[in-house]
């Protein structure tokens, strides 16, 4: 949450927006609650299968986050989260402008925590490292903005940022809703999705919504992102 708050800061977000981000990039994942231990923390590479199902998770995440008609944008990044730039991403394949700001910062600190991070499936990288991937990836994965102010802080200064979000987690405790319900935390049953329609929130101006998915059936994204 430090890094999205520092990069958002450097593209000179107002402070609404750099609380919506804080919100997505907090909240990006809550659809894995229903993608199953087993692959979550699989130390090998994943089936096809296996993928389909870890693919659903930002679908099943704007699904839980975007019941919530007070946080609609924060709804956005978490969708848009695994989009790439040049369009090869998922769920939907957006690519460039297409996809909202905030997501395009979450991709880029998202990918920087899962590379300096140990997983089950292999060790962290340092931050010079990290740092030379996600320049590596620009106009590719990542919008070649992003990184050209993600590249204005030194691998040094991310690596100081890790792990400090004391400071700004009083901005991401969830407001009551009705029924004394808290946002964006209370899980569906993992059945009930098959009923539910995705709601389209604009990404766009005028009444446009989410493109047809534009993704190959055989596309594998790279576990180090998931």
């Amino acid at each position: 949450i430090s890094y999205s708050h520092a990069l958002g800061r450097i593209l000179d977000l107002s402070e609404a927006e750099l609380l919506t981000l804080r919100r997505g990039v907090f909240l990006h994942d809550i659809g894995k609650i229903h993608v199953p231990g087993t692959i979550l923390n699989k130390p090998g590479q994943l089936t096809e299968l296996e993928w389909s199902i870890m693919r659903r998770h930002p679908v099943t995440g704007y699904k839980i986050v975007g019941s919530h008609l007070s946080i609609e944008e924060v709804a956005k990044i978490v969708l848009a989260h695994h989009e790439w730039y040049d369009g090869t991403g998922y769920p939907y394949g957006l690519e460039g402008e297409e996809i909202p700001l905030g997501a395009r910062i979450c991709s880029v600190v998202d990918v920087l925590d899962a590379l300096t991070s140990d997983r089950s499936y292999r060790k962290p990288v340092s931050f010079a490292e990290a740092c030379e991937q996600i320049r590596s990836e620009r106009e590719t994965h990542f919008d070649p903005l992003v990184v050209e102010a993600f590249l204005c802080i030194t691998p040094a200064q991310w690596q100081a940022q890790q792990g400090t979000t004391s400071q700004i987690q009083p901005y991401l405790v969830p407001r009551p809703v009705e029924h004394n319900q808290s946002l964006c935390l209370q899980p569906l049953e993992p059945r009930s999705f098959d009923k539910l329609e995705v709601k389209m929130v604009p990404f766009f101006s005028g009444s446009q919504t989410l493109p047809p998915n534009r993704l190959s059936p055989s596309f594998t994204p790279s576990a180090v992102y998931t």
